[in-house]
């Protein structure tokens, strides 16, 4: 998944572009909090007698890498200065036209949207869900299958009509 996530993310732009910069510095980000969870899963696996243990909300880094991979979702959202940039509208047309209403990946989504009144809260909401039932990179997946010849922009490259 993360590798799919850093393909999108490297900078293919020239040195001085801004955006390509941004982007960097967002993967740097996941990275670092990736990296910070997998130590703590280590030590904390070591500390634990009773096998491995699943991680928490609550555990060191699992915040920042929440934070991390949301940043990844709306980053490049923005049309314009006033806009406020949501994944949300991604899932939910992912949801609403890609996926069939037995679809785990549909369910997730649709049990994101009845838990938080705002667009962020359902968002953080989703990562959350999509990380326990391992649903976050089949969600990508069927975003990027969506191509230029079915007439339809793909929803996570950069570069397309409404992502920048």
């Amino acid at each position: 998944m993360f590798n799919r996530l850093a393909a999108w993310l490297v900078p293919s732009a020239a040195p001085d572009d801004e955006h390509a910069k941004k982007r960097f510095d967002i993967l740097a980000q996941l990275k670092k909090a990736v990296m910070e969870v997998c130590n703590w899963y280590e030590e904390k696996n070591k500390l634990e007698f009773q096998g491995k243990r699943p991680l928490e909300e609550e555990d060191i880094g699992m915040h920042d890498l929440l934070w991390s991979i949301q940043g990844c979702l709306q980053h490049g959202l923005r049309e314009d200065l006033t806009a406020c940039p949501s994944a949300w509208l991604l899932l939910h047309f992912i949801k609403t036209t890609l996926t069939e209403p037995s679809n785990p990946i549909g369910q997730a989504i649709d049990e994101a949207s009845k838990e938080s009144s705002t667009d962020a809260g359902r968002i953080r909401y989703w990562i959350r869900h999509a990380l326990n039932q391992s649903l976050v990179e089949p969600t990508l997946a069927v975003g990027t299958r969506i191509s230029l010849h079915d007439g339809m922009p793909n929803l996570f490259v950069a570069g397309t009509p409404g992502i920048q």
